[in-house]
């Protein structure tokens, strides 16, 4: 069996030669900037990386500073579709499940958005709205559209 760091190891280095394709969707930074900068809005990363992977691939795109709070993979004990992610960022932000929505792009961020009791949104500028989120609460097509949302602004 091989080592697993050894395999990260790798892994982290193939990553690299691919770099240059990654981007930050338009207007995610700007609908961002708004959010957070009402103090009455708490926001959370919770993602499937481990810390080590955040930090190669979203700090250099400056997205962390929009964040009050951050969970990684490595905190929790059962990935998505399991709530764990999601209730782990609400107790970190002291929040409350009622007045969370959870912002994802894949059916598992659904589920794991509903078996934690909160809504879900569907970031539709990455992933389109089909039948398979039919069970999403909201559907934002462009980042701006999150503004629009009253407990998002409140």
């Amino acid at each position: 069996m091989r080592d697993p760091d050894q395999i990260q190891k790798e892994w982290f280095a193939e990553i690299s030669n691919f770099k240059q394709y990654a981007h930050v969707y338009p207007g995610i930074k700007a609908a961002l900037g708004v959010l957070h900068a009402d103090p009455a809005n708490q926001m959370a990363i919770a993602t499937s990386k481990v810390e080590a992977e955040f930090h190669r691939d979203v700090t250099r795109f400056n997205l962390d500073d929009f964040f009050d709070a951050f969970v990684f993979s490595n905190e929790i004990k059962r990935g998505k579709p399991a709530p764990d992610l999601v209730l782990k960022g609400i107790e970190k932000l002291s929040a409350s499940p009622e007045a969370t929505i959870y912002i994802g792009d894949t059916i598992y961020d659904m589920q794991a958005a509903h078996a934690a009791n909160v809504a879900f949104g569907l970031a539709g500028w990455r992933t389109k709205k089909t039948a398979a989120f039919k069970d999403a609460d909201y559907d934002f097509e462009t980042p701006a559209e999150m503004l629009k949302i009253d407990a998002l602004s409140d």
